[in-house]
């Protein structure tokens, strides 16, 4: 009887690693006291690890909410597009899960690169006062 080997096909793990390139953003938050917040932007690659390099010919990301009553804008101090303002609309109202997503795409590929944050509420602050309606 023989032995019959079993082999695996070789797989050259440096090159497959660092041939990954960012397939999508990641998106944190720092809640500042007068209610606004910075939105931060982190390209990750396709397993979530990261910082990533953009690739050099994506495009500017764009900044959006899926909720009107939740505002993001481009933090136009920050060169690289990658960190937003957010904050209520005017006037403000309560919202419960509104999401933030960043996109930029790739000029050679075609590859869209994206992020959402966790969902975002609008809570009321402490009471200033009363609202009075007429029945």
């Amino acid at each position: 009887m023989t032995k019959q080997k079993h082999t695996q096909p070789k797989v050259d793990r440096r090159k497959s690693m660092s041939e990954k390139k960012a397939a999508k953003m990641a998106v944190t938050f720092e809640l500042k006291d007068d209610g606004t917040a910075v939105a931060t932007a982190k390209p990750v690659d396709a397993m979530g690890l990261g910082p990533a390099k953009l690739p050099d010919d994506a495009s500017h990301p764009a900044w959006a909410s899926d909720n009107p009553a939740v505002t993001v804008t481009e933090d136009t101090t920050d060169p690289s597009g990658l960190t937003a303002k957010v904050a209520p609309a005017s006037p403000p109202s309560l919202v419960t899960g509104a999401h933030l997503s960043i996109t930029s795409t790739v000029a050679s590929s075609g590859a869209t690169l994206s992020g959402t944050s966790d969902p975002i509420d609008v809570v009321p602050g402490a009471a200033s006062g009363f609202a009075i309606a007429e029945q």
